[in-house]
């Protein structure tokens, strides 16, 4: 099996292979198991993992959303889809060479799925790896490769590598719909654990024409609600609940006199808007998404960050 410093779609052969370091390790992380490969570079250091996926799991998963229109659903609908996904994307390593940290990392993903299992076929870059690592066709395998920088102007001579996995912490629903109007009246709201929601304020804002798009003939939405709010008893910044506006917002409308069909891109969400309490309260602040015109009112999902997977340092030399 020749590994290269490149992507797996990457076909050129203008870098020699890299040299194996470790062959078939297995690592046991957040209850998945994984066979890790560790390859030596003239660019870097290269760590593949691969994971055996159980074919049923991934049927049931495939068959419980084929038919999500992924370009209409919620971000409600479209995490919980990701969080069930059997084929998770969410490692993150830290890599140290010869006791000092590498600067920089990048990863990328591909599966292969035997013959029969889905309506499409593995592709070939897929079964050139499972055919290259000798292993069984007729099972469903995730690859993730890991091309890693040498902390050094150039290879080193390996003394000691370590790598740490860590998982990347997500954002789950941990209350009940919190309905707001402008200038409604503070309220409280019981949140999963037994905290409780202080909802102190709802306003009306909009968007500073001068940090707005500008395009000719597209119309922009610039409306949107800010929410004050402070959580009893206030938890450590981490694990602070976050509000998030359920709906996506108002699309960009093309104006009849439009002289382009290409338009600035809008992020959902009051367009990444960051609203900042004075220093020391305990206020949060959260912006909805943006709006054509003045929202009647925002349903807030109350999210908080998942339970932090412990991470896993594999000294590999």
């Amino acid at each position: 099996m020749e590994v290269r410093f490149q992507s797996y779609w990457d076909e050129s052969r203008r870098t020699r292979p890299a040299i194996p370091i470790v062959s078939d390790r297995p690592v046991l992380f957040d209850s998945a198991e994984y066979r890790l490969w560790a390859y030596s570079a003239a660019r870097g250091l290269i760590l593949e993992l691969i994971q055996k996926i159980d074919k049923q799991e991934f049927l049931e998963f495939y068959r419980k959303w084929e038919h999500a229109d992924w370009e209409t659903v919620g971000w409600e609908t479209r995490e919980r889809a990701e969080r069930e996904h059997p084929i998770q994307d969410d490692l993150w390593i830290s890599v140290k060479v010869n006791g000092r940290k590498a600067p920089g990392w990048n990863a990328c993903r591909i599966s292969w799925f035997p013959e029969g299992l889905v309506p499409y076929e593995g592709s070939q870059e897929a079964k050139e790896l499972v055919q290259g690592y000798q292993l069984d066709e007729n099972e469903l395998w995730a690859f993730t490769r890991f091309r890693v920088e040498w902390p050094f102007s150039r290879r080193p001579a390996l003394r000691s590598l370590s790598v740490t996995l860590e998982k990347e912490r997500g954002q789950v629903p941990c209350g009940p719909v919190v309905a707001a109007r402008p200038g409604c009246d503070p309220f409280d709201v019981q949140l999963d654990g037994g905290s409780i929601l202080h909802i102190l304020s709802c306003t009306a804002q909009e968007l500073n024409p001068d940090s707005s798009p500008h395009d000719p003939g597209w119309i922009y939405p610039t409306h949107y609600l800010a929410l004050e709010y402070r959580e009893d008893p206030l938890p450590d910044p981490p694990d602070r609940v976050v509000l998030r506006d359920r709906s996506n917002g108002d699309p960009v409308r093309r104006a009849p006199d439009a002289e382009k069909d290409i338009c600035s891109p809008v992020v959902s969400g009051a367009v990444g808007i960051i609203l900042m309490g004075e220093k020391g309260s305990d206020s949060q602040f959260a912006a909805s998404s943006v709006y054509s015109e003045v929202p009647d009112q925002v349903e807030w999902i109350p999210c908080r960050g998942e339970p932090p997977v412990p991470p896993l340092e594999l000294v590999i030399l």
